[in-house]
């Protein structure tokens, strides 16, 4: 029996995660997480999206995607799909490497961008792989703030104008926002 399908959301942002199967790594070595990044940008370029933030574990991902045009399981699919054949081919694995399917939750509100780019930042913070959020080389965090040139697939001038004014204020804000952890913000993640 197949799945039911997913109902098409009308929100344009969406926190996604995906996670490797038997919460297995998805990366084993840095030019995989750089390959996924590259595939991010390349499925953005092709679907229309943004993303906004990011951060890459071990055995999980964490986007924050704009999707104003295309449907996102398919983008998702496009996403998984080439990074999986990438992965298997380069490490001389085959099947499954994610654990089912991605979880999207929509984000609507201006609480709820500040929750989800807070969460995405501490992520490997509260994983204790790194004791600050800038110094994960895999968060699109660094870049966020200033103090690391972004990678290609992240938007940085979208994410920017959703958080301030202006460059500045909106990177002032973003580390601000890290900084201060709000135990709300699991409510708000869906």
């Amino acid at each position: 029996m197949g799945r039911a399908q997913r109902l098409q959301s009308t929100a344009h942002l969406h926190h996604v995660t995906n996670r490797g199967n038997d919460r297995r790594d998805i990366f084993a070595d840095e030019a995989d997480f750089q390959g996924f990044l590259t595939q991010a940008n390349l499925t953005g370029r092709h679907r229309g999206w943004a993303l906004l933030s990011y951060c890459l574990m071990p055995n999980h991902v964490h986007l924050l995607i704009d999707a104003p045009v295309e449907d996102l399981s398919a983008g998702m699919r496009d996403l998984s799909g080439a990074y999986v054949r990438r992965f298997n081919r380069r490490h001389g694995t085959s099947g499954h490497l994610f654990g089912g399917r991605f979880h999207a939750v929509p984000v609507t509100t201006d609480q709820q961008i500040a929750a989800v780019v807070r969460y995405i930042a501490r992520n490997p913070v509260e994983a204790n792989l790194c004791s600050t959020p800038e110094q994960w080389p895999w968060s699109s965090y660094a870049a966020l703030i200033g103090v690391r040139t972004p990678d290609a697939a992240l938007a940085l001038s979208r994410t920017l104008s959703l958080i301030g004014r202006d460059a500045r204020e909106a990177r002032a804000r973003i580390r601000q926002l890290v900084e201060a952890a709000d135990p709300s913000d699991g409510a708000l993640l869906g």
